[in-house]
């Protein structure tokens, strides 16, 4: 069973956030930013973290604009609220029943977590998406335990990267190349930093978009991520090829 929260709208109105979100999505499509697609793909719902039900996120992201959002709870996590084995079905299932009910492409996916990444491959072949994040400790170095398990597991994005020396960059992105994985630009907390994202497109990897949105007023806030594309004259060939 899920959480019995209530969609947040407490931060701001949802007039001014939806003619907020309009605005700079509009303004995006005017400047001819080489028809990048309005997509968010790190989306938290009542399953994990999230304070939106499924549906409640379909229809902010609907009325927003966005063209493609992605499912992302937070799977089998030692330190925060997370689908587990008791309601990972259902987490599928109702994501599954959802997309065909909604105008925009709907991904289903599950944001793992370095230590407890085994216990998700069972479902693997039943997501659209799998992110890779990380919230507590590791053994060894971040950048050692990033680039073993996208070697060995079918990885499709690297979620906020933060706390990676500049040094260890160059071997992450050996091993997202090797893998084809992408790298996101989480437009909460602004990772990875600009110099870094620039070297990152020079090398050839994809980049995902996502707000790591928690609450109804986050949902498609990405404007940090399309402003880089943006200044770096990034396009549609730079994102990560979505199913």
């Amino acid at each position: 069973m899920t959480k019995e929260i209530v969609c947040d709208t407490k931060s701001k109105s949802i007039q001014s956030v939806f003619g907020e979100s309009k605005y700079w999505i509009n303004s995006i499509l005017l400047k001819g930013l080489f028809m990048i697609p309005k997509m968010d793909l790190h989306i938290h719902t009542t399953f994990s973290d999230g304070r939106c039900t499924m549906q409640e996120v379909v229809k902010t992201a609907e009325e927003r604009g966005l063209e493609y959002i992605a499912f992302t709870d937070h799977a089998f996590s030692n330190n925060i609220f997370t689908i587990d084995e008791n309601t990972i079905e259902e987490y599928i299932n109702e994501a599954n029943r959802i997309k065909g009910k909604s105008s925009i492409k709907i991904l289903t996916g599950l944001e793992a977590e370095i230590p407890t990444i085994d216990k998700v491959m069972k479902y693997r072949e039943q997501l659209d998406l799998l992110l890779i994040s990380n919230h507590g400790p590791v053994r060894g170095t971040f950048r050692n335990a990033i680039t073993n398990l996208i070697k060995d597991h079918p990885i499709d994005i690297i979620a906020h990267p933060w706390y990676i020396n500049d040094t260890d960059w160059d071997k992450i992105i050996d091993a997202a190349l090797e893998r084809d994985v992408a790298i996101e630009l989480n437009s909460f907390r602004k990772v990875p930093e600009p110099h870094i994202i620039e070297h990152i497109a020079k090398r050839g990897v994809k980049f995902s978009i996502g707000s790591d949105a928690h609450s109804k007023r986050e949902i498609g806030m990405v404007k940090w991520a399309y402003d880089i594309l943006e200044k770096l004259g990034l396009g549609k060939e730079s994102l990560i090829k979505l199913p």
